[in-house]
């Protein structure tokens, strides 16, 4: 009971954590729409996504292997392999800043950006890579008031900065960048010293750590890559087809539609725990609780959709500036697709639980490629608007596969509420 109690109130703090540093960017929103132009809110827009694609090589995912090593050996073992994934941090966001600097013309071309600002991203990425790290072992280590507490810091300073800048120094887009960029700085050098202040990094023993490091952390570039992709795919294709402009339009309503992503993403953290003990169970009645608990967050989520959606649609005169007022239409969209996401989340947990994780890859992937044939030919006919249906429909077909394919991992009953056997028969591990 005292251990239910403690994994319950963890993933309370934890969805509570999220919740408060989603609901910072969403709160800048009135300001922003205000004091910077739709062109300069997708420049910054396309910064953000930039920063995100290049964490994929800044660190080549190595971060992820720390939490699995925590497990295996001792902490000054893990202090070394720790500074190890350092190593790999400073090779691999040097060869990016270099690649950046030789083919610095032609990216500027593809992105938009200045190649100075490029290489910035390059080094913001390589910053967050640290911050993931310090996040990563207090995860393991069950510290959730540090865990939400250091990313809560990172939101507070990007925002507060940012309007010092913005409303301050009148530095347009650029203030936005670099509260993100000296944020990302800040926190960065307090998750190393809180590292080092607790012997948790050492100076690596040997080359064997980089090793099993870099084969956890390398076949793991498709699949971040991939939901990258899926993530972000849809604001490129505004950009290059529509321009900043629209792409402005868009990241607003895309904001908007993000009130339901933070609930998908808490109701997650919260829901998972409850599955995996009734999965862990097995009888006739944990899997009848599971589908009826489904069906409710299915219905519930797209009536929350609606719901927020007509809420939006009273208050956005009061919300967003008056250039921006047709992101509130467009929210309608990105609402359903956070929806289908939370949806998606009820399934999710079935594969993490059996291990069964090969799948989320196949599903990933195969969503990412219908993603990148569906949204510019849904641009072409409907404009900015069919970037935001293609966001819908690529979050629903997620769902779709997910639980098409969640047979694999485990067997539920989805159209059966009243189970009559004991006991279901679960595919082989």
């Amino acid at each position: 009971m005292k251990r239910f109690r403690g994994v319950m109130g963890s993933a309370a703090i934890y969805a509570l954590a999220n919740a408060v540093n989603s609901s910072i960017p969403f709160l800048l929103i009135p300001v922003m729409t205000r004091t910077l132009s739709p062109a300069e809110y997708g420049t910054v827009t396309l910064f953000t996504m930039i920063i995100s694609i290049l964490g994929a090589f800044t660190g080549l995912s190595v971060h992820g292997a720390v939490s699995a090593r925590y497990y295996r050996c001792s902490p000054q073992e893990l202090a070394s392999y720790i500074g190890n994934c350092f190593g790999i941090l400073a090779v691999s966001t040097l060869v990016v800043v270099t690649v950046i600097g030789l083919f610095h013309g032609w990216l500027e071309q593809m992105t938009g950006l200045p190649g100075d600002w490029l290489i910035i991203a390059a080094l913001a990425s390589g910053a967050q890579f640290a911050i993931n790290i310090r996040l990563a072992l207090w995860q393991v280590k069950s510290r959730p008031v540090l865990y939400g507490g250091l990313q809560i810091g990172q939101s507070l300073i990007n925002g507060l900065l940012s309007l010092v800048l913005i409303l301050g120094i009148h530095l347009g887009w650029q203030g936005r960048a670099i509260g993100q960029v000296v944020a990302t700085g800040l926190i960065m050098l307090v998750a190393i010293y809180s590292l080092w202040r607790r012997n948790e990094v050492s100076w690596p023993a040997g080359k064997h750590d980089a090793r099993d490091a870099l084969r956890f952390g390398l076949p793991l570039i498709p699949h971040t890559l991939a939901g990258l992709a899926i993530a972000t795919i849809d604001r490129f294709y505004v950009d290059s087809m529509l321009g900043k402009a629209m792409l402005g339009h868009y990241t607003v309503a895309y904001q908007l539609g993000m009130i339901l992503g933070m609930l998908a993403d808490a109701y997650s953290k919260a829901y998972c725990p409850w599955l995996y003990r009734r999965l862990q169970d097995g009888s006739a009645g944990s899997l009848s609780r599971i589908v009826k608990a489904s069906h409710v967050a299915w219905v519930g989520f797209l009536v929350f959709a609606l719901i927020i959606w007509c809420g939006m649609k009273a208050i956005a005169p009061l919300l967003l500036g008056p250039a921006f007022t047709q992101a509130a239409d467009l929210s309608i969209w990105f609402l359903l697709g956070n929806a289908f996401l939370g949806m998606y989340y009820s399934i999710s947990g079935l594969y993490f639980f059996s291990g069964k994780t090969a799948y989320i890859t196949l599903v990933t992937v195969f969503t990412c490629i219908i993603a990148a044939s569906t949204t510019p030919v849904f641009i072409n006919f409907w404009g900015v608007t069919g970037g935001a249906i293609s966001f819908a429909i690529t979050n629903a077909t997620t769902f779709i596969i997910a639980i098409s394919l969640s047979g694999r991992a485990y067997s539920i009953p989805w159209l059966n509420i009243h189970l009559r056997q004991r006991r279901m028969e679960q595919p082989q591990q």
